[in-house]
C-alpha cells in the first residue's frame, strides 16, 4: 500500500526545476546539495550550481483519482487506528483502577480475616465493635464484592 501512494505521488509530481550545488571542500571530498556552502570562494570553497529539470509527468485523470481515493482510504485507516489507541488506553486505565479496587478488597477482607475484632464509628464518632454475626456478614459481603470484582 505504502509502495502504491510513494508511486503514485511520483507520477503525479509536475514539472520543477531543481538547483543543486556541487563543491569541492579543503580535503578534496565532492559534496552535491540543494543548498549553497556556507565557505565561500575566499575560503577555498568553490562551488559551481548545477541546473536540473524534473520531467513533467504524464496527466492521467484515472490516475489522479486512484491517487485521492488512496488517499482517502489512508486517513481513514490512521483515523481508526487512532481511535483504537485511545479505546486501547482507556481499556488499560479501566483494567487498572479495578485491579487496584481488587486488591484493596482483598487486604481488606484479609486484614479482617486475621483482626481480633472488627468495629466501626458510629454517628457521634464513637467506636462500636461488631458482634459475631456483623462480622461474618461483613465477610461475606467482601467475599461476594471480591468474586464481582476480581474473577
Amino acid at each position: 500500500m505504502k509502495y502504491v501512494f510513494l508511486l503514485t505521488c511520483l507520477f503525479i509530481s509536475s514539472q520543477g526545476e531543481a538547483e543543486i550545488y556541487r563543491w569541492v571542500d579543503d580535503q578534496g571530498r565532492v559534496h552535491f546539495s540543494d543548498n549553497a556552502p556556507a565557505k565561500t570562494e575566499k575560503d577555498g570553497v568553490q562551488a559551481e550550481s548545477i541546473d536540473l529539470k524534473v520531467p513533467k509527468a504524464v496527466e492521467n485523470p484515472e490516475l489522479r483519482q486512484f491517487y485521492q481515493e488512496n488517499r482517502k482510504r489512508l486517513q481513514a485507516l490512521d483515523k481508526e487506528r487512532e481511535e483504537e489507541r485511545v479505546r486501547d488506553l482507556e481499556r488499560a486505565k479501566k483494567t487498572e483502577k479495578r485491579e487496584r479496587f481488587c486488591a484493596r478488597l482483598k487486604r481488606q477482607y484479609n486484614n479482617n480475616q486475621n483482626a481480633g475484632y472488627l468495629y466501626q464509628f458510629d454517628d457521634k464518632g464513637d467506636k462500636t465493635i461488631f458482634a459475631d454475626q456483623q462480622r461474618e456478614e461483613y465477610q461475606s459481603k467482601l467475599k461476594k464484592r471480591i468474586k464481582k470484582f476480581c474473577s
